[in-house]
């Protein structure tokens, strides 16, 4: 059930597979919302790959090493989703982002019923698109309303493959329902990769026009995120943000 007035607004991000830009979008939406001075917190309940030091709370670590100057996000690790949840409710934030584990788990159907918006990215392949489907099919079948569900492409070579993919998994009902596609795509860019590593996001990456792309998505996701919970207290001048 979405949160309850005076409690957070809960962004969930999901996947089925790893490598799909899952945590690369949760720490470029979290930044966005600390941009537009909107108290965010984001919590990290990747576990296995937090062991590995891969994972949202080791890149905002390095993100306040490096980048001291920079808009912060504040992350706190959790290891389930009870934990993950009493931390939003004890927050006292207006966002909460979770970065779910890379793999779809209970963890994940639990925390996608106690969000107000989730966000599914997906690499485009017959295969993980597949997944993914099955991944939102489980999600609704625990309650949760088709219309706080959106799926956005990622690792996108061309603009036809994105086109082929939006309009296949538009045209794929799940429980009866059509998947929201959010139109703007992640494009494949060695220039994201190199942020991230530096402790940026896509938002930050070099040049100009890669980052507009990526502000294109960001944008997207929030709008989506706004449509489906009548904005949540969140100013429309959010999506806005400068290149």
């Amino acid at each position: 059930m979405p949160s309850l007035p005076g409690q957070p607004s809960i962004i969930a991000f999901v996947s089925q597979t790893g490598n799909v830009m899952k945590t690369t979008l949760a720490a470029a939406v979290g930044v966005a919302l600390g941009e537009a001075g909107i108290p965010t917190l984001a919590i990290d309940l990747d576990k296995e790959h937090r062991a590995l030091g891969a994972s949202l709370e080791t890149w905002a670590t390095e993100r306040t090493a490096s980048h001291p100057d920079r808009v912060q996000l504040d992350v706190q690790p959790a290891d389930t989703a009870e934990e993950a949840l009493a931390l939003a409710r004890a927050s006292g934030r207006q966002i909460v982002i979770i970065d779910c584990p890379s793999r779809a788990t209970a963890a994940t159907a639990h925390i996608a019923g106690a969000a107000d918006f989730v966000v599914l990215p997906l690499v485009p392949g017959v295969k993980d698109a597949a997944l993914t489907l099955i991944t939102i099919g489980r999600i609704i079948m625990a309650g949760v309303s088709a219309e706080r569900l959106a799926v956005v492409l990622t690792r996108i070579s061309t603009d036809a493959e994105a086109r082929d993919h939006q309009a296949w998994i538009r045209a794929t009902p799940v429980c009866g329902h059509e998947v929201k596609v959010i139109e703007a795509v992640v494009p494949e860019r060695t220039a994201y990769r190199n942020a991230i590593g530096k402790g940026m996001t896509i938002l930050e990456a070099q040049p100009v026009s890669v980052r507009r792309d990526a502000r294109a998505a960001v944008n997207g996701i929030i709008e989506a995120y706004m449509a489906a919970t009548d904005g949540s207290g969140v100013e429309p001048e959010l999506t806005r943000g400068a290149a």
